[in-house]
């Protein structure tokens, strides 16, 4: 019987995160701590307990809480290293043409060159803020940053 309260209340306090948070995490594992309440009715040990628990935990974050997302249109893509870098601000330090030029982009110097579908291909100086537009293998393509 107190392993039923237990799973309970692990149970209600997710539920209770869930609502705090809303991203169909806590949900899965009020589902899990559920699945483990059941499984102390019918009195299996605590071992197989904490079994069902992560089973159904698992299985439902890394399979049923994806595809619930993406079915609801609430996957988040999260971009991730070169993928990330479109839209960033950097700061020439040389001059840079359509030929090339040197940036300082999160603190790292990268290769540039202007981006000939950009609204200039006049030279940017020195010294001066760009826009990451796209990225071609290891070189940045800038435009000059604007604020708009």
């Amino acid at each position: 019987m107190v392993a039923l309260l237990i799973w309970v209340g692990i149970a209600i306090l997710a539920v209770i995160l869930e609502l705090l948070i809303a991203d169909l995490t806590f949900i899965i594992i009020a589902i899990a701590a559920g699945g483990g309440g059941v499984a102390s009715l019918f009195g299996a040990p605590v071992w197989l307990q904490v079994l069902v628990f992560g089973v159904l935990a698992l299985v439902g974050l890394l399979f049923v809480r994806p595809s619930v997302l993406r079915r609801i249109g609430l996957a988040k893509e999260v971009k991730t290293n070169v993928d990330a870098l479109p839209g960033s601000r950097a700061r020439t330090l040389q001059e840079t043409t359509l030929e090339g030029g040197l940036i300082r982009l999160n603190g790292q110097p990268w290769s540039a060159r202007i981006d000939r579908d950009g609204s200039s291909t006049e030279p940017i100086p020195s010294d001066v803020d760009v826009r990451v537009t796209r990225i071609d293998g290891a070189t940045a393509l800038v435009e000059l940053f604007t604020d708009s």
